[in-house]
């Protein structure tokens, strides 16, 4: 069987993840992708290559998932002032 490929040059691993990143719900899809790769014997070296992200990042999801199972990869709200100082210094900086 002949193996599939992706002819449409404008259709990148960059352009896929820039869409993940505006899309709700994206990053929960790749999340699953990572968790499926693994099982099937990735390295999180190799899943946090592909998803462009660091390994660190690729760790976690698989000790969520480890820990909570399935439910472990659903979004978690971010804590109520993280990273607020990033905006008030883009403010400021945007304001000289």
């Amino acid at each position: 069987m002949k193996a599939l490929t992706i002819s449409n040059l404008s259709v990148t691993k960059q352009a896929l993840l820039e869409m993940a990143q505006r899309e709700p719900g994206a990053w929960l899809g790749i999340r699953i992708a990572a968790g499926l790769l693994v099982m099937k014997g990735w390295s999180s070296s190799q899943v946090a290559e592909l998803f462009d992200v660091s390994r660190w990042s690729a760790v976690q999801w698989i000790q969520r998932l480890n820990q909570n199972g399935v439910q472990g990869l659903e979004e978690r709200p971010v804590p109520a002032g993280r990273f607020a100082w990033r905006r008030a210094f883009k403010c400021s900086w945007r304001a000289h």
